[in-house]
């Protein structure tokens, strides 16, 4: 977003269960954007476990960010 992030989007910092807090605060979000960062400790999965389960179980749409090379 570089100096200007968006006026509408709200950073969170909390302890827990990655998923759990991701899913909990998508029921009242617009979007949710998740980075996948490996594989999950699966080499033949394209996403792993924290972003899976938010393509799957979000209560709103979700981008996944991957790294460039």
């Amino acid at each position: 977003f570089g100096d200007q992030p968006p006026s509408r989007l709200t950073w969170y910092v909390e302890d827990g269960h990655p998923a759990g807090l991701l899913l909990s605060r998508s029921t009242d979000a617009d979007l949710l954007v998740v980075g996948a960062r490996g594989h999950g400790g699966f080499s033949g999965l394209l996403a792993g476990s924290v972003t899976e389960q938010c393509v799957r179980h979000a209560g709103c749409s979700v981008v996944v960010v991957r790294a460039t090379a």
